[in-house]
């Protein structure tokens, strides 16, 4: 892990930017256009570029330590999820910049896409609110969760150069091989002390409405009621499966299509034979059984015309 790079406590007024320099919208400019955006609106930021896996939620614990009441994450939904981590129950603001594949906390947040200056401005001229943080095996997320197929997907999507090279498509195109290559698997899954026994495909317990890129899996979902929507894949047979995700792609929300459906619950735990992956926010963190709960109002966030 490389060395932080500053080694004073942050006066009022300056900002921690932890930016991802390999995230899917940066460019080798990226790190010194938001610190010349964010000066011209009257801060000193300071850009830490991360260089590896949880260096950024390391970076983001030194921040906290310091004093620091205002960070900007520049990156995609890893690394807002490793950054979650270190912020869950601070009162350190988090304001997004969003640069990944999929950017779905900014896009259930309504933050500008594409746009350094307008992301910029935001960070600066924003309101705060709290939101409710997931917790999945100890580790906290601030969209989603999911055990089996999705997982196992997001695994072998970040493998070799799939993701360098294809970018989001990455996923699908993964998504397009576990399919011809995959089944329903036994699952055992308990909310809030009801247990379902079930052949699935994989199930996502949701913080917010959406996944990731144009995927909204529950669309009852939100960041500040409390709870957590849990979405059951339970489509028989591929070629059901891939036409209902298809379906999906352009439409309104997965619980609505035959084959799914989603529960409501605080406490939930999620049982596989044999043990599958598991991820939070995008990031694979290990294998099941897996207990999930929420931590109400746990973040604050820096958001414009959300809420």
């Amino acid at each position: 892990m490389a060395p932080l790079l500053w080694v004073r406590a942050m006066p009022e007024g300056d900002i921690l930017v932890i930016l991802n320099p390999v995230a899917g919208g940066a460019k080798p400019s990226t790190g010194d256009e938001i610190g010349r955006l964010l000066a011209a609106e009257g801060l000193q930021p300071t850009v830490y570029r991360t260089t590896g896996p949880m260096d950024a939620q390391a970076a983001a614990r030194r921040a906290v330590e310091e004093g620091v009441e205002r960070i900007a994450v520049a990156a995609g939904d890893g690394t807002v999820g490793e950054v979650t981590g270190a912020l869950v129950g601070t009162g350190v603001a988090m304001g997004l910049i969003p640069l990944g594949t999929g950017n779905a906390l900014g896009r259930e947040l309504n933050l500008p896409l594409g746009d350094l200056p307008a992301a910029c401005r935001l960070v600066v001229q924003g309101r705060t609110r709290d939101i409710d943080v997931g917790v999945c095996n100890g580790t906290p997320f601030a969209i989603m969760c999911g055990v089996g197929f999705d997982a196992e997907v997001a695994h072998a999507s970040h493998q070799g150069r799939w993701k360098k090279h294809l970018g989001r498509w990455a996923f699908v195109a993964q998504f397009l091989l576990h399919v011809a290559g995959g089944g329903l698997r036994p699952f055992r899954v308990t909310v809030d002390g009801e247990t379902i026994e079930e052949r699935l495909w994989a199930v996502v317990a949701c913080n917010a409405s959406q996944y990731t890129w144009r995927l909204r899996f529950a669309p009852e979902g939100q960041l500040d009621d409390g709870g957590l929507q849990v979405a059951l894949f339970a489509q028989k047979g591929r070629v059901r499966l891939l036409n209902e995700v298809t379906r999906h792609w352009c439409s309104g929300g997965v619980c609505e299509l035959p084959g799914m459906r989603c529960l409501r619950g605080k406490s939930i735990r999620v049982e596989v034979d044999p043990p599958m992956r598991w991820q939070a926010d995008g990031d694979v963190r290990g294998m099941s059984p897996v207990d999930i709960s929420v931590r109400p109002k746990a973040l604050r966030l820096i958001v414009g015309d959300w809420g």
